[in-house]
């Protein structure tokens, strides 16, 4: 693949021109890196609302081997949408797949540029709003820092389609924030406001969108700095407690939804 990130001069106001850093060739993203060095990374669906299907995906992994080769002091993930960041994974193309071991490949490509992403070795936070769903989300944990717009939604809502979060969200939201708040939002497919996200913790920081750039550059200066865990965070992700909690969690299921009906939540 030709390497062609790059620093591009300033401009008269101190900004950088508006320009790809990724491979002509690449469709549903935009990239522009500032004078102080920080990455913002736009996904902006051709022709259509932002979903994550096969060739977003596989765009996003091509540019992830750009960004370890030429790496800036920061990465802002956001949407080219004013309206949504990502609404979750494109649904048209479930359509077909009938192979389990197909399913587990695409699966495991998907996992494999997620983690890649999640590694690279620079801060990077997303920046969110409006409709942040399903595969959204997934991707938007894989940032370091979540910064929502005061009218963003989030929440993994793919039980109502007969699935559950496939693209790594079950194992970092139960990371990140309590497993039993984490496991009822999966399982119920709630969706939750940015303020009630914050509470809960799957953002770091609600702001107008006035005051959003200046959020996720203040996330960037606080580069790898652990968010602060609190004691529940870290009692609920020991083995002892995630045992107790998925006895709890299946039996309260079972008295909601029948497995052979509902196979998803279980």
């Amino acid at each position: 693949m030709a390497h062609d990130i790059h620093v591009r001069p300033e401009d008269a106001e101190g900004k950088t021109e508006h320009n790809r850093v990724v491979p002509e060739k690449i469709k549903h993203w935009r990239s522009e890196r500032d004078a102080e060095g920080v990455e913002t990374l736009y996904l902006d669906r051709e022709k259509s609302a932002n979903t994550l299907g096969r060739e977003v995906l596989e765009e996003l992994g091509q540019i992830v081997e750009e960004l370890e080769k030429d790496r800036p002091r920061g990465l802002i993930l956001t949407s080219g949408k004013d309206d949504h960041f990502v609404y979750g994974g494109d649904v048209n193309e479930f359509q077909g797949l009938d192979d389990p071991g197909e399913v587990r490949e695409l699966l495991e490509r998907v996992h494999g540029i997620l983690d890649g992403f999640e590694a690279l070795p620079f801060p990077t936070v997303a920046v969110i709003r409006g409709a942040c769903l399903g595969g959204g989300l997934e991707l938007a944990l894989a940032c370091r820092h979540r910064v929502a717009r005061d009218d963003a939604k989030l929440g993994f809502p793919e039980v109502n389609l007969g699935i559950h979060p496939g693209f790594g969200g079950t194992a970092r939201s139960t990371r990140l924030i309590p497993a039993p708040s984490a496991m009822q939002t999966m399982l119920t497919g709630k969706i939750n406001d940015a303020r009630k996200a914050k509470k809960l913790g799957f953002v770091d920081d609600v702001q107008p969108e006035r005051h959003l750039e200046a959020a996720a550059r203040r996330a960037i200066a606080n580069g790898f700095a652990p968010p602060h865990k609190d004691w529940k965070i870290r009692l609920s992700n020991s083995a002892p407690a995630r045992a107790i909690a998925a006895q709890v969690i299946q039996r309260k299921t079972r008295e909601k939804a029948r497995r052979d009906y509902y196979p998803a939540p279980f």
